[in-house]
C-alpha cells in the first residue's frame, strides 16, 4: 500500500504546482506572446548594450533597433508581396491544368481525373463566394482575425520594447528574491537563457535566409515555374526543425510533375536533396547546434508535443522552450552532484 510521507507543506506544495501549470495552460496563448517577446528581447539586447557602451541612450538606442527591424521587414514584404501575388495568383489559375497534367503523369484512373478536374474547376472565385453564402458571418471572422492578429503583433512590439528598455530593472527585481551566491546563480542563468534564446532566433533567421535563397536560385536555374512561393515556402518552413524542410518539397515536386517531364521531377528531388544535405551538415551544426544543443530525436518529440499542446505557435516554440528546459536540467544535474560531493566531503570530515 502506498504511503505519503511528507507533511502538509509537502501537500500545498504539490498543489500549487498543479495550479500553477494549470493556469498557465489557460493562459497559454498569453504566454505564448510573452516568451515571442522574451526571445526577441534576448536577440536584439546585444546590440543594445553594444550601443548603450558607446554612450547612446539605452531608450533611443531601442528605439533605432526597433525602427530598423520594422522598417526592413516592411521593405522585405513590399518588395516580395507584388511578384509574390502574381505568381499565386498565375497557380491558382492553373490549378486545374496542372491537376490534369499530375493525373497524366501518374495514370490514374479516368474516374479519379473527373473528380480532380470537378474540384478544381470549381475555381477560387466560386469558392470563396460558396463559403460567404454558407455563412453570411464569413467577412466579420476574417476581419476579426485579421484585427486580432495586428493587436498580438503591436502586443509583442510594446513587450520588446519595454523589456529592452528596463532590461537591467526587471533582472535586477527577480534577482532579488535570491540572496548571496543563490542570487548570483540566478543571474547566471538568466544570462544563459538570454544567450541560448538570442542565438537560436538569429540562427533561425540565418537558416531561413539561406534556404529559400538557395531554393530559389536553384528552382529558377531549374526552370521551374512559382519559383519564388516555393522558395518562399521552403524559407518559412525551416522554422520547424526538420519536418518542415521535408514538407517544403512535396510543393516543389507536384509543380514539377505538372510539367510532364521526368527529367524535371529527378532535378527537382536532386536540388532539395543537395540543399537539405548541405543544410545538415554544415549550415545547422555551425548556426543552429550551439544555440539548442537538442538531439534531434528530442527536437522531433518536442515539435510534436509542442502542435499537440499549442498547435501551430507550440510547433514553433518547442525548440526554445526545449532549450530552456534543458538548460534548467543541467544546472539542477549540476546542482545535485555539487551537493552530493559536498555531503561526501563532510561523511569524510566526520570520520
Amino acid at each position: 500500500m502506498f504511503h505519503f510521507k511528507g507533511g502538509p507543506s509537502d501537500i500545498l506544495k504539490a498543489l500549487a504546482i498543479v495550479l500553477a501549470f494549470s493556469f498557465a495552460f489557460i493562459i497559454s496563448d498569453i504566454l505564448a506572446l510573452v516568451f515571442i517577446a522574451i526571445i526577441l528581447t534576448s536577440a536584439f539586447n546585444p546590440t543594445v548594450e553594444y550601443l548603450e557602451s558607446r554612450r547612446v541612450p539605452r531608450t533611443f538606442s531601442v528605439l533605432t533597433i526597433l525602427g530598423v527591424s520594422i522598417s526592413l521587414m516592411y521593405l522585405l514584404i513590399n518588395t516580395l508581396i507584388p511578384p509574390l501575388v502574381s505568381q499565386t495568383q498565375t497557380l491558382i489559375n492553373s490549378i486545374p491544368q496542372l491537376l490534369s497534367n499530375i493525373t497524366l503523369q501518374f495514370n490514374l484512373s479516368q474516374n479519379t481525373q473527373n473528380q480532380l478536374l470537378a474540384y478544381s474547376n470549381i475555381g477560387l472565385e466560386e469558392g470563396i463566394i460558396g463559403a460567404l453564402n454558407d455563412n453570411s458571418d464569413s467577412l466579420l471572422r476574417i476581419g476579426t482575425g485579421i484585427f486580432g492578429s495586428l493587436i498580438k503583433i503591436i502586443t509583442v512590439i510594446v513587450l520588446t520594447y519595454y523589456l529592452l528598455v528596463e532590461h537591467g530593472s526587471i533582472q535586477e527585481f527577480f534577482g532579488n528574491f535570491f540572496e548571496g551566491k543563490s542570487r548570483d546563480k540566478f543571474i547566471y542563468i538568466w544570462g544563459r537563457v538570454e544567450h541560448k534564446l538570442g542565438v537560436w532566433l538569429r540562427g533561425q533567421f540565418t537558416v531561413m535566409f539561406i534556404i529559400g535563397l538557395t531554393s530559389y536560385i536553384g528552382l529558377s536555374i531549374l526552370g521551374l515555374p512559382f519559383a519564388l512561393p516555393l522558395a518562399i515556402i521552403a524559407g518559412l518552413l525551416e522554422i520547424i526543425p526538420i519536418i518542415g524542410p521535408a514538407i517544403s518539397v512535396i510543393p516543389a515536386v507536384l509543380i514539377a510533375a505538372s510539367t510532364l517531364s521526368p527529367i524535371t521531377i529527378l532535378s527537382v528531388l536532386i536540388l532539395y536533396f543537395i540543399i537539405q544535405q548541405v543544410e545538415n551538415i554544415y549550415v545547422v551544426p555551425k548556426v543552429m547546434n550551439q544555440a539548442v544543443g537538442l538531439n534531434p530525436i528530442l527536437i522531433i518529440l518536442a515539435v510534436m508535443v509542442g502542435s499537440r499542446l499549442g498547435g501551430p505557435m507550440g510547433a514553433l516554440l518547442s525548440v526554445p522552450i526545449s532549450a530552456v528546459i534543458l538548460i534548467a536540467f543541467e544546472e539542477w544535474k549540476k546542482y545535485n552532484t555539487q551537493k552530493k560531493q559536498k555531503n561526501s566531503a563532510h561523511q569524510i570530515t566526520k570520520e
